[in-house]
């Protein structure tokens, strides 16, 4: 099946996809709440949360993000891998557009994507050292200087972000697991298998992750052997698609003004049916068995 067979890509905020997620689940959500401890038995697993109160729950989920506390207390310390670059991410109010769009310069990137409301979500990443930080103490400059030499339209939409506008910063990192399940803890999205956004996936693979695992859980009351099944399901389709996810990121970041030649003559050369080609790959089952949509 082709990609434009499932109509194209649509962006929104996370926030709004988030208030959809949430709708109808009212005191079941409780924010600002973190795992603190778990110990499991053969029945289920008692969990302490952070604000001191206990519960016992037949499977825990860890569905918490790159810095995932489900993940340290069943897995230990696991190394994030740092991509070798980082990130700057912001939302500004522009003209409605169609199309998103992602120029590339001397290990640099800037992206813009309309997400719907009249904003556009904006985006840099630049090769640095972990952790660096220049101590400006208005982002949005930096932003715009950073991306002086791009052309349009670059420089009316960065006219957009202002002293005020929210700048996020965030190094790059990936997570990779030998095993997602341990027992009846599972992990899911970020926490087992954070990748770099090149690709616009991760939010993309948790969603899968959620559908698989449900699917899992509801066919069977060996709540173990389902989630161990799970995992299994997921761990080729995830790992090819975090592994394209970085080389991507990687000639995107490209320093070298001879390899940066080579970039853009192959992107040149590429026939636009083989990118249609390599992007409706994101939405096929794998041949082995172990995809998405076959499981539908």
């Amino acid at each position: 099946m082709s990609y434009q067979a499932y109509g194209g890509a649509v962006a929104l905020h996370r926030a709004a996809l988030q208030d959809v997620l949430g709708q109808g689940l009212g005191e079941q959500v409780r924010f600002g709440t973190t795992v603190q401890a778990l110990r499991q038995d053969h029945q289920g697993v008692d969990v302490t949360f952070s604000d001191g109160s206990r519960h016992r729950f037949d499977v825990v989920v860890g569905a918490d993000g790159l810095h995932s506390s489900v993940r340290g207390l069943v897995f230990g310390d696991v190394p994030k891998r740092y991509a070798g670059y980082t990130s700057w991410r912001f939302v500004v109010s522009a003209p409605a557009s169609r199309h998103a769009v992602e120029m590339w310069s001397r290990g640099c990137r800037l992206g813009f994507v309309p997400i719907g409301g009249g904003q556009t979500y904006g985006y840099i990443t630049a090769n640095a050292q972990e952790g660096q930080r220049e101590g400006t103490p208005d982002p949005s400059s930096e932003v715009r200087a950073r991306c002086a030499e791009f052309a349009d339209p670059a420089p009316e939409l960065l006219t957009r972000l202002k002293p005020d506008t929210p700048v996020i910063r965030t190094d790059i990192h990936e997570v990779r697991l030998p095993c997602w399940v341990h027992g009846r803890v599972a992990l899911l999205g970020d926490a087992a298998h954070a990748m770099t956004p090149n690709l616009g996936q991760g939010a993309a693979m948790s969603l899968e992750d959620a559908w698989v695992l449900g699917e899992q859980l509801t066919a069977s009351s060996d709540l173990p052997a389902a989630l161990a099944r799970y995992g299994r399901i997921r761990r080729r389709r995830v790992d090819r698609v975090q592994t394209a996810s970085r080389l991507l990121g990687q000639a995107g970041q490209l320093e070298a003004a001879g390899l940066r030649a080579l970039r853009a003559m192959a992107m040149r050369l590429t026939p636009p049916e083989l990118t249609r080609r390599s992007m409706g790959q994101l939405f096929q089952a794998d041949p082995g068995g172990t995809g998405f949509d076959d499981l539908g």
